[in-house]
């Protein structure tokens, strides 16, 4: 017999969406139907009018009348909802704006089920709930300005899956599949351009030099004149924009959305794709040419990206790819990228812009010594506040190999032998070397309740002399600098001009106590630890919702590569048992068995504990990646399951090893 046969819940690095991280098992199983008339081929049977004639039906589906954004609750349909607290339900609709420039919302009674903006044309949404309450209603309204929509085919239905919520409310990079650093993101289906491939010489107005014809928008010599489309919404959102340039033969072309942000200089034929967030701007697609451009544009694309809350997969050291969880944290350097800034002093040196980097493009710098003697570095000065540093740098060597990330000020930080990729030394610091793509490094210092001056990345002769006579050409490649609060580093924050923050993942799934079997069963991940914590304060927990009367936990702890099993039943302590393993820091198997009387933990195909006297928890229903929803695990995990019995000694080790 399989394992696999008794496993009720398998989470890996699979399939995700905004929000969502994809169990592998079980599959989503739907619940019956609770809404009716979900269609509205009935009408309005079913379903409330609350605050006056509020809406009709217009081809089948429920068309608003012109409802009051400033009497939003009173004005809206309805419908009771035999909800259940605690269990989750999947919703799914169709809907698209008519009028105005509104947000509709679907709530169980006050609390947001769905809250969107809408677009011209009908789109199918899919949101997953947690019910606050038994019973209720949902409410389906106009939550922002005065305008009309269109809705249709309302289902809800208990959902069974494990799928696990995930929030960040922030973008975050990783390292993917090809060994880039990019952005988790999320690429629409939906195509925003209306004839992007210029099938006919409509939609588009047209600028001076700019023709439609052949199935491509065709530039003669234009210069500062631009084609464009109205009637989009860019600001706040992120977008990737695609087009072909052919028949190329002088100037250059750029889109701009808004007429504020826009895609980097194209002069050359070819498939041209980019991502650009939009912070202002107007509701245009602006096709630009300039210095005379002359040659065909094809096949316009844009669609919305999602960012934030896109759970990280990431591949960093290649093979198996991994969950990657981390803390909030804060790049404090305005310009990651851009080291032509003054903000970057370059000492004794020079930089130069337009070099491959790792995230795929040609936005990494050079930095380059000059042939004066003495302190050759690159350098941003910073105010440390005498508590933990991290710094880090992509870094690869053209002719310079070794360097040093340093504080200024405090004589602390680590030096790199690019060479053979190894740490040097180290001075009152933690250093880590990570091989990357194409003779790049990432490397990092952590310097611990220091005081300084200035982030510092030094160059250093092949002697290891801090000061020598430079030759005018060596150096390196420079990348995604970071400074962050911190006892370890993190994955890249890019920063274009102020700091930005990245939010703590929160990986949660409530609402699954047929899924979890509290009488006896079996908890097993295999997770590697970021670092050490400084305090016993991250978790990863079975429970019923309190972790201190009925639950099962595994927590890191404050002690070198330690970790802690807790188990509680009943509001009593059943097991408290601190775990030492060789390195926290690598993948380890960890696989917690729970029976009456039989509690036993495996490591790496091993028994490490085991007790008689044990007492099984009741009402266990959720599994999260923190302690009810503080004290979060940071960390990689690779696989998580859960078993619905008590796996037997031989089948431990064999899930273990």
């Amino acid at each position: 017999m399989s394992l696999l046969d008794d496993v009720s819940i398998v989470v890996t690095p699979n399939g995700y969406k905004a929000g969502t991280l994809f169990a592998v098992k079980p599959t989503d199983v739907l619940g019956a139907e609770e809404i009716t008339n979900g269609d509205f081929s009935n009408g309005l049977t079913g379903w409330t009018e609350n605050g006056g004639s509020y809406a009709t039906i217009v081809s089948g589906a429920l068309n608003s009348n012109n409802p009051d954004a400033g009497n939003w609750y009173a004005e809206n349909i309805s419908q009771n909802v035999s909800f259940v607290n605690g269990t989750t339900y999947k919703l799914t609709f169709k809907a698209k704006n008519i009028s105005g420039n509104l947000n509709l919302r679907i709530t169980q009674g006050a609390n947001a089920m769905a809250s969107l903006d809408l677009t011209s044309t009908f789109v199918d949404y899919t949101y997953f709930y947690t019910a606050n309450a038994d019973n209720g209603s949902i409410r389906i309204f106009c939550n922002s300005a005065v305008g009309q929509f269109q809705i249709d085919d309302i289902s809800i239905k208990e959902n069974t899956g494990a799928d696990m919520d995930v929030t960040r409310a922030t973008a975050a990079t990783r390292v993917d599949e090809d060994g880039l650093v990019n952005y988790a993101e999320i690429v629409s289906d939906t195509e925003l351009v209306t004839n992007g491939d210029f099938v006919t010489d409509t939609d588009w107005t047209k600028g001076t030099g700019w023709t439609i014809s052949g199935g491509n928008l065709n530039a003669s010599n234009v210069n500062a004149a631009s084609t464009t489309q109205a009637g989009y919404t860019f600001v706040g959102k992120t977008f990737q924009v695609s087009y072909t340039i052919s028949d190329y033969s002088q100037g250059g072309v750029r889109i701009y959305l808004g007429g504020s942000q826009s895609t980097s200089l194209k002069s050359a034929n070819g498939t041209h794709t980019e991502t650009i967030s939009i912070s202002s701007g107007n509701t245009l697609v602006y096709i630009y040419g300039t210095s005379n451009f002359t040659g065909n544009i094809d096949n316009v694309s844009i669609k919305e990206v999602t960012r934030d809350n896109v759970p990280r997969i990431d591949y960093t050291g290649g093979g198996c790819p991994h969950i990657l969880v981390e803390p909030q944290r804060t790049n404090l350097l305005p310009y990651s990228e851009d080291f032509s800034q003054t903000d970057w002093q370059k000492i004794k040196s020079s930089v130069a812009s337009g070099f491959s980097s790792p995230d795929g493009g040609s936005n990494a710098y050079r930095w380059q010594e000059d042939t004066n003697s003495g302190v050759h570095s690159l350098k941003e000065l910073y105010s440390f506040n005498s508590v933990d540093y991290s710094q880090s740098i992509f870094i690869k060597p053209n002719g310079r190999s070794n360097v040093s990330l340093w504080v200024d000020g405090a004589s602390k930080g680590t030096k790199f032998d690019l060479s053979s990729g190894t740490i040097y030394s180290e001075t009152s610091s933690v250093g880590k070397i990570t091989a990357m793509n194409d003779g790049w490094f990432k490397i990092s210092t952590t310097v611990l309740g220091t005081s300084g001056t200035a982030f510092n990345l030094y160059g250093f002769d092949n002697s290891w002399n801090i000061s020598y006579t430079g030759d005018g050409t060596s150096g390196f490649y420079v990348y995604g600098a970071q400074l962050e609060e911190g006892s370890y580093a993190t994955s890249y924050i890019p920063t274009s001009g102020s700091t930005v923050t990245r939010n703590q993942d929160i990986f949660t799934r409530d609402g699954i106590g047929s899924l979890i079997n509290s009488t006896e069963g079996v908890l097993f991940v295999e997770m590697a630890a970021l670092h050490t914590p400084n305090t016993n304060t991250e978790y990863l927990t079975i429970s019923d919702g309190t972790y201190i009367n009925n639950s099962i936990m595994v927590q890191l702890r404050s002690g070198a590569n330690q970790f802690a099993v807790w188990a509680y039943s009943g509001g009593v302590t059943q097991v408290a048992e601190i775990i030492t393993l060789t390195d926290i820091t690598d993948f380890n198997k960890i696989a917690i068995k729970w029976k009456a009387n039989d509690f036993e933990v495996f490591v790496n195909g091993s028994s490490v504990y085991s007790t008689s006297t044990y007492t099984a928890p009741t009402g266990l229903d959720r599994l999260e990646f923190s302690r009810n929803g503080t004290a979060h695990f940071d960390g990689k995990v690779k696989q998580l399951q859960v078993y619905k019995t008590a796996l037997t000694d031989t089948q431990l080790a064999a899930l273990t090893s």
